[in-house]
């Protein structure tokens, strides 16, 4: 049985390799099925990202489950 997560917490499973075109919006549609997930992008990546509308060709992002 895999550890309960704290509230607010969002559970990683995959990596993606940003693309030319890519939006966080777009890859939360395409990836995730719901763009609204965006956020959920953002938040496993804020290391790596500190603005949301500025993502880079080549960039590996953290995609949650």
């Amino acid at each position: 049985m895999p550890p309960a997560q704290r509230p607010g917490t969002v559970s990683a499973s995959r990596l993606y390799t940003v693309e030319e075109g890519d939006t966080l919006e777009s890859i939360a549609d395409r990836e995730l099925g719901d763009p609204s997930r965006w956020a959920e992008i953002f938040a496993l990546n804020r290391d790596a990202i500190s603005d949301p509308d500025l993502i880079l060709i080549g960039q590996i992002l953290i995609l949650p489950d």
